[in-house]
């Protein structure tokens, strides 16, 4: 016998065989996040930061991983990855590049590597949060 969980949104009754009903279903396909964090970091004037996350488990397939910047700390402002960033007038918008061709930013089975490459003149501190999903 295989044990079952749900959790239905409020109002929604347990018996339902709507999937939107529910919170949590056992009995569906349900991502869910895995892992996640958010780092800051300094990356120095024309050089680039890289970082490795490693799962502590290893997935049979690469995971969906999720990956946000905010590019001036404190600005409240979150870009998507992947991304790169044009010099504008805007001090945000200073060249600032995820996952280029040389510095690649890519999902395995085990970890994750992220990188950024800062092509501005001076240092530039940024924050980034990543979400690892899983299927259960």
């Amino acid at each position: 016998m295989t044990a079952v969980i749900k959790a239905t949104k409020p109002t929604k009754d347990i018996s339902s065989a709507e999937p939107r009903d529910f919170v949590l279903n056992s009995e569906l396909n349900t991502v869910v996040i895995y892992k996640e964090d958010e780092v800051s970091c300094t990356i120095s004037a024309n050089s680039d930061y890289k970082s490795t996350v490693n799962f502590d488990i290893t997935f049979s397939q690469p995971p969906i991983v999720m990956v946000f910047v905010e590019l001036t700390a404190g600005s409240g402002r979150w870009y998507n990855s992947p991304f790169s960033m044009v010099e504008t007038s805007d001090p945000e918008d200073t060249y600032l590049i995820l996952g280029d061709v040389t510095n690649r930013t890519e999902v395995l089975t085990d970890k994750f590597n992220i990188s950024f490459h800062n092509k501005t003149a001076s240092s530039k501190t940024i924050k980034y949060r990543y979400y690892i999903f899983m299927n259960l």
